[in-house]
């Protein structure tokens, strides 16, 4: 198996495209229309000599039998295409669709379909593929341009798990544009796959679009997924123009929620946790790292990371005890120290109080920076976390 170039996971400046390709002039329509004069009388010629020698390229209805591959080697640069059949007569190929080996041209007269790949039904490896494209690098594996249906679409109608309608590998597994559908893949298979992606760097990767669904002015249809150019990510539940929709995921969310037995990750009277000691509004605020889980005895680290990396907020149950005065505190995420709402109050000496809260953090650090308020107050504070959000 030859070995495949390396994976860059980073955006490009610009998405790879289709070469452009300017529309043909007349000469050159002309000279295609004297090349397909010639094919016309070649076929002739070939049909008239049925005894043709393994490998050779039958032209007419009868199917070609040779037991040899037949190829087709085109010299030259800049040829609008390699082999074609056309419906009724083709024009200037359009520009997006650039220079391709094999072209399909359907007009809905003869033929209804561009390209389309039959595998038999009785082949069983799952390496077969009634149409396969592969791409070096940068390259486009397959392509399915469409102004109002769909660019691409699988099927499965397999009598096997295995059953897969489109399957895309690579930097990018399957690309798709339309009108309508760019890509359109479902299987009746019930233990099929209507659309398989992979790769090192995702699976699934949406275009930005402009403006939010709910701003746009367009029909939409339900069951859709898509995005906006701030990243958030839209799922549709009813149609309309827009239609209804949910904000699923975006960088303002707080993601999923991941509940966890309750670990203590903080606890003041406690030497293993730094900084240690009464927490007083002379001090100022306090800074502590809510990621490792600690023993309850003498608060040293014992589970390390039960707070993940990259999670957003956290569901504590915040405790104060032996309370000097009276005055309140404020928990930010980690080096925030602006207080606009107290997290727990107290208005006696000697309490002890809990509240259970959820409370942002610092993503990059995971702390949280605790600030007192009250005139000569203090007090001991213990951090019990239940759960984060990532």
């Amino acid at each position: 198996m030859t070995t495949p170039p390396a994976v860059f996971c980073e955006p490009t400046a610009t998405t790879p495209t289709i070469a452009d390709e300017a529309p043909r002039s007349r000469r050159s329509l002309l000279r295609l229309a004297g090349a397909a004069a010639a094919g016309t009388a070649a076929a002739t010629l070939l049909s008239s000599q049925r005894a043709a020698a393994a490998g050779s390229l039958t032209l007419d209805s009868i199917a070609n039998t040779a037991t040899s591959p037949t190829g087709l080697q085109v010299n030259g640069s800049a040829i609008p295409y390699g082999i074609a059949v056309t419906d009724n007569g083709l024009g200037a190929v359009p520009a997006e669709v650039g220079r391709p080996a094999v072209l399909g041209h359907a007009a809905l007269d003869a033929f209804n379909q561009g390209v389309a790949g039959l595998l038999d039904s009785s082949s069983t490896s799952s390496a077969n593929a009634a149409v396969k494209g592969y791409a070096s690098f940068y390259g486009t594996g397959v392509v399915g341009i469409a102004e109002v249906d769909e660019g691409v679409v699988g099927r499965s109608r397999g009598a096997t798990t295995r059953s897969i309608g489109v399957l895309g590998q690579g930097r990018i597994g399957v690309a798709g544009s339309g009108a309508e559908y760019g890509v359109s893949a479902y299987s009746e298979d019930p233990g099929g796959v209507a659309v398989l992606a992979g790769g090192k760097c995702g699976a699934l990767r949406l275009t930005t679009w402009t403006g939010t669904p709910t701003e746009r002015v367009e029909a939409h249809q339900a069951n859709v997924l898509d995005n906006d150019d701030d990243h958030n990510l839209w799922w549709s539940y009813e149609a309309g123009t827009p239609g209804k929709w949910r904000k699923i995921a975006g960088p303002g969310t707080a993601g999923a929620f991941h509940p966890i037995t309750p670990t203590r990750v903080y606890d003041s009277r406690k030497a293993g946790s730094t900084p240690t000691g009464v927490l007083a509004t002379a001090a100022g605020p306090r800074t502590v790292s809510i990621k490792d889980g600690r023993d309850i005895g003498t608060g040293n680290v014992n589970a390390a990371n039960v707070v993940a990396a990259q999670a957003t907020a956290i569901a504590v149950n915040l405790t104060v005890t032996a309370t000097a005065g009276s005055g309140y505190l404020t928990i930010n995420p980690g080096g925030t120290t602006t207080v606009s709402a107290s997290t727990i109050n107290w208005s006696a000496p000697g309490l002890s109080l809990a509240n259970g809260v959820i409370l942002t953090i610092n993503p990059a650090t995971r702390e949280v920076t605790v600030v007192p308020g009250g005139a000569g107050a203090s007090t001991h504070f213990i951090l019990d976390v239940t759960g984060y959000w990532r």
